[in-house]
């Protein structure tokens, strides 16, 4: 894995120095995940298994990352202070992703065979604090 730092200096867009003094360490089903905001107003994370940066959230107050594990694929993501809720659907199934200081982990089982050329991820279905309605987004 890259310093996070060489990893938001190769960013198009340029994220900015890190603020390094602003990290907060939280806690998930995948690891303890980092977050670094930049001098560029961006947020860089860093996890067991990967790095990156985002400019900003997603207009459903969301950003997301996914991994692949041994057993399936693990999807976490940044969500704003409105959201309350992050579930995952998939065929019939619904899984609540936790939700703890802004940052969601839901674990998506999987078992991947030799030959299999498609994996459809799901859909993150947003909830909010207001009220608003549900927003729907799919993971390609």
């Amino acid at each position: 894995m890259q310093p996070l730092a060489i990893v938001a200096a190769r960013m198009r867009g340029e994220p900015g120095a890190l603020l390094l003094s602003e990290t907060r360490r939280v806690a998930t089903g995948a690891g303890t995940i980092y977050l670094v905001p930049t001098a560029g107003g961006w947020v860089c994370a860093q996890g067991q298994r990967f790095e990156t940066c985002d400019r900003g959230l997603l207009p459903s107050g969301i950003s997301w990352h996914f991994e692949s594990v041994g057993h399936g694929v693990d999807v976490v993501g940044i969500a704003a202070d409105d959201v309350s809720g992050v579930v995952l659907e998939y065929g019939k199934t619904e899984q609540r992703a936790s939700l703890r200081d802004n940052i969601y982990f839901v674990h998506r089982p999987a078992s991947f065979t030799r030959g299999e050329h498609s994996f459809r991820l799901g859909t993150l279905t947003i909830s909010y604090r207001d009220g608003r309605p549900k927003t729907g987004v799919p993971l390609r």
